[in-house]
C-alpha cells in the first residue's frame, strides 16, 4: 500500500518543480524593475 502512495509523490515531485513559482515571480520582477528603468531614463531625455 505504501508503494502506491509513495510513487505518485515521486512523480509529481519530479513534474512539478517546488521552487518554479518563486522562479517566475523572480523573473516578472527583474523585468518590471528594467521597464521602470528604461521609463525613468526615457523620461529624462
Amino acid at each position: 500500500m505504501s508503494a502506491i502512495i509513495v510513487i505518485p509523490i515521486k512523480m509529481v515531485e519530479y513534474l512539478f518543480n517546488p521552487q518554479e513559482t518563486q522562479q517566475i515571480n523572480e523573473v516578472i520582477k527583474n523585468i518590471q524593475d528594467y521597464d521602470k528603468a528604461v521609463r525613468e531614463d526615457l523620461a529624462k531625455k
